[in-house]
């Protein structure tokens, strides 16, 4: 082996630059900070100790010296000089000691950023999976969607004519509203002759019994999941159109239909189901939300007309036996309600 190349210095160097050549090489290629395998590191550590032990030594050293210089002149012509070459003994072969320090970066830093991406790609699976576990998305939602931070923004798209909140914004804040159990604010967004839309009824009494169904059952009720499931709504704004003083914005909204659902899970096994504990119940419903969810929607693309007067207010839903089906999941009170003739989803 070449000595002076392992540690990477001239035949001149003095002892200190000998030894601070061996703690960089040291550095370099220790087990525990080398890029590259364990066994490689190792293999080169042997070496770099083996070269410091003889260079840092003056009589092993001038034997060693002697040594190279008896073989540089025995070597054919054209040959490396022993500055240039890789191995020093002259029974060893020069390629037993690589250029290290490129190659094994290069390698070390592939490998180091492979275990990166795959340690990434681990905690990116497993982040999924908490998201999708517990709900985290839905629950970020439903905040942002109930927050005031929520509430300014939507105050900040106005019509800029007139400093008011748009036919869009309107829509979005009522359904917004309900969805948080706001009957007041929710009221206050109607125009005066909207209880026309009802043949009985008001649209106070509209929107008080929406809120009565989403947090009317205690959270220890058996079936209270299922209320709770329905408070989840989404809604999106599909097309909005003024013209003077009257405004129409098409909504599509979707939900869980509950009453499929109870009539899936009693399906299964009623004399058990009607046998069960209220806590037992309760996560019953739960896995059979999780599994009939996707399969029991319920929507409606409602039309809401919405006149010009201080501000804009909502003048009618239609249709709105639809849209109230869809709101509350099927829930049986307010599809009584609906059925009993108590709307008019006339134009």
């Amino acid at each position: 082996m070449n000595y002076y190349n392992i540690l990477q210095i001239d035949e001149n160097a003095s002892p200190e630059e000998i030894k601070q050549a061996y703690h960089k090489m040291a550095r370099l290629f220790h087990p525990d900070n080398f890029n590259g395998s364990r066994e490689d590191a190792e293999e080169q550590m042997k070496k770099i100790n083996e070269a410091y032990k003889v260079l840092s030594d003056p009589e092993m050293k001038n034997k060693y010296d002697e040594k190279m210089r008896a073989k540089e002149e025995t070597d054919p012509p054209g040959q490396k000089k022993s500055g240039e070459e890789h191995t020093s003994e002259p029974d060893r072969d020069d390629s037993c000691v690589p250029e290290p320090v490129v190659e094994n970066e290069i390698s070390g830093c592939f490998s180091s950023c492979l275990s990166k991406i795959i340690e990434w790609i681990i905690c990116l699976g497993v982040f999924c999976f908490i998201l999708n576990h517990f709900n985290v998305l839905e629950k970020v939602r439903d905040f942002v969607d109930t927050s005031p931070v929520s509430d300014v923004l939507e105050k900040l798209d106005t019509d800029s004519d007139v400093g008011e909140m748009s036919p869009e914004t309107v829509v979005k804040t009522y359904l917004k509203d309900i969805k948080a159990g706001k009957t007041k604010s929710a009221n206050e967004l109607f125009s005066e002759d909207a209880d026309k839309m009802f043949h009985k009824g008001t649209v106070r009494e509209f929107n008080k019994l929406i809120n009565h169904i989403y947090y009317g059952a205690e959270k220890d009720a058996p079936l209270y999941p299922l209320f709770e499931e329905i408070r989840k709504f989404s809604y999106k704004i599909i097309s909005s159109a003024k013209e003077g003083d009257k405004a129409k914005v098409l909504v599509h909204i979707e939900n869980c239909d509950i009453a499929l659902v109870e009539g899936l899970l009693m399906q299964a096994d009623p004399d058990e189901i009607a046998s069960m504990s209220d806590y037992k119940l309760r996560r019953v419903v739960r896995k059979a939300l999780e599994k009939y969810k996707e399969d029991c929607l319920i929507d409606v693309d409602a039309t809401f007309v919405l006149a010009r007067e201080d501000g804009w207010k909502i003048k009618k839903i239609k249709p709105l036996k639809r849209f109230g089906k869809v709101i509350v999941g099927q829930a049986d009170e307010l599809i009584l309600a609906l059925n009993g003739e108590t709307v008019d989803d006339t134009d």
